[in-house]
């Protein structure tokens, strides 16, 4: 359960799954558009406590032909309590819940709020320290070519049922756990993420963020010509930041995204191949 409202907020064990038992036991629910999620029993922890990583897509732009699709790692958000499987901490949301409309409930949440957020930095430390990775550039690497893995697969399932008209695009919310063998598992993607700036991981985060997605849309928009132009240039220069390109299905040879985003701040391209594994590419 996310947390999201209040038919989705609270945790519990469901021995029989039939159908018979889920429409008698949650017959207020509306199960035609329901989704059930196996409940990850295995989770990576941060100091013994739960966490998910925020992470952020943009749809840049989208036509008849494909759509350019980008990636940002965003940060890390960790309970206030030990993660505790144990029959009597099962209905403990503090425990098993990392969302901040939960946690900010604790009562010592004002007091250890600074603790709850973590920025992917601090998180690749504590997994070095703690011998998950060799070093931090191998640990950043694998965890966001992971992400990035599952992101481009949500985006090619998703690609025929976005509105393929000029101007549009999107900023989306993308919530991951990891398993204790350093799996990502996608919980949901939000399509209104929030982009408050409570504390200083989110004040260096967040803006770069949405000035990142304003400025790789409006290039997009653009025509070949233009990235010639001074309003091109700057715009290039402006973008920068941690967005990495993701896919790029459109106009063929028309956008070279790779080569031109290289210049705008070093990023990453990671493309599908035929068999269905990813390809990076750093320019």
């Amino acid at each position: 359960a996310d947390g999201g409202d209040g038919n989705r907020n609270t945790l519990e064990t469901v021995e029989d799954a039939s159908q018979t038992t889920i429409n008698s036991r949650y017959s207020n629910l509306n199960l035609e558009k329901g989704l059930i999620q196996s409940y990850l029993t295995d989770p990576l922890l941060l100091e013994g406590k739960k966490f998910d990583i925020r992470c952020y897509g943009l749809i840049s732009r989208v036509n008849g032909e494909g759509g350019t699709f980008l990636y940002h790692p965003g940060y890390v958000r960790r309970s206030l309590i030990d993660f505790d499987m144990s029959d009597e901490k099962l209905g403990d949301n503090f425990v098993h819940l990392t969302n901040a409309a939960i946690q900010k409930k604790h009562p010592d949440y004002k007091e250890k709020f600074q603790e709850t957020i973590w920025s992917m930095e601090r998180l690749v430390e504590y997994l070095v320290a703690n011998g998950k990775y060799e070093n931090a550039t191998e640990g950043a690497k694998d965890i966001n070519e992971k992400l990035m893995t599952v992101m481009n697969d949500v985006y090619k399932l998703a690609l025929p049922k976005f509105h393929k008209k000029k101007g549009f695009f999107d900023l989306l919310g993308f919530d991951f756990m990891l398993t204790s063998n350093l799996d990502p598992v996608l919980l949901e993607v939000n399509t209104n993420p929030a982009l408050h700036l409570d504390c200083k991981v989110m004040e260096d985060c967040i803006p770069a963020v949405v000035d990142g997605a304003v400025g790789l849309v409006l290039a997009g928009q653009q025509e070949k010509t233009s990235w010639e132009s001074k309003t091109g240039k700057a715009c290039l220069e402006e973008v920068g930041g941690n967005w990495k390109l993701l896919s790029d299905s459109i106009g063929g040879g028309k956008f070279d995204w790779t080569t031109r985003f290289g210049v705008g701040g070093g990023f990453e391209a990671v493309r599908a191949k035929e068999d269905g594994s990813a390809e990076s590419a750093k320019e």
